[in-house]
């Protein structure tokens, strides 16, 4: 089922215009953030919002390469191991992991590693802003 969910996720952004992951295609996701869990796994509901951008800077066939993530405040270089990730940045001592779920569905695990080492992982319902 996750393959299949994971294929048309795919399709859905090579289809749609403008988001070939070509040099300077920028995807832009708009997210709503429904749970968040610890790093021991205790989750509580959420109601925030998140939007991300982002623009490759050096991409391979396979969707692979150097990305440009922006949220918030925050600009970063990311990496991604193939078209659909995951994606990987880092923000002061916090790395950061962007993973696909399905057509409208991403986490975000973001693990702080400074003195003692923290994890959060945030569900999202998300949509492609064409």
């Amino acid at each position: 089922m996750f393959e299949a969910c994971t294929r048309q996720f795919v399709c859905c952004l090579m289809l749609t215009p403008g988001l070939g992951l070509a040099e300077g295609a920028v995807r832009q996701f708009d997210c709503a953030i429904v749970r968040s869990c610890n790093n021991s796994g205790a989750c509580t509901p959420h109601s925030g919002k998140m939007t991300f951008s982002m623009a490759p800077v050096s991409t391979a066939q396979d969707g692979s390469g150097r990305f440009e993530i922006k949220y918030g405040s925050v600009r970063a270089p990311m990496q991604s191991l193939s078209d659909v990730g995951p994606f990987h940045w880092k923000v002061g001592e916090e790395q950061n992991t962007l993973l696909l779920n399905s057509e409208r569905e991403m986490l975000w695990h973001q693990l702080n590693i400074g003195t003692s080492a923290t994890a959060t992982v945030l569900f999202m319902t998300c949509r492609h802003r064409p």
